[in-house]
């Protein structure tokens, strides 16, 4: 579980009204907490976060890229600290897009998706 400061669209205007585990625990420390899912075959499960606001896996690098919510300029307190600017290259952006849709691909799951 983490808080990453999701926003309502990509545009990052505002986060998303979902309180995530707070609904559950009504711990301020889990404002806009949810499960974090594993990153095997990312590529094949658009859309993306908890919201599916975010359609494709450039969006979500960008949104990571910006820093979540507090990149963004967006008040999150309990925002988890390994969420933050970083600052990638055009290049290192798309070897990472690449990275997830192929290395990170189950080629039995991918190939039965194909069909």
């Amino acid at each position: 579980f983490a808080a990453i400061g999701v926003t309502a669209t990509p545009a990052g205007k505002q986060l998303d009204p979902d309180l995530g585990r707070f609904s559950v625990t009504r711990s301020k420390a889990d404002r806009h907490v949810f499960k974090t899912p594993s990153l095997r075959d990312i590529g094949l499960t658009a859309p993306y976060f908890h919201n599916g606001a975010f359609k494709n896996l450039e969006q979500v690098v960008d949104f990571y890229d910006k820093g979540g919510a507090q990149g963004l300029g967006l008040e999150l307190p309990n925002q988890d600290p390994d969420v933050r600017k970083l600052e990638l290259t055009k290049e290192e952006q798309r070897l990472l897009l690449k990275f997830m849709r192929e290395g990170l691909a189950d080629p039995t799951k991918s190939l039965e998706l194909a069909h």
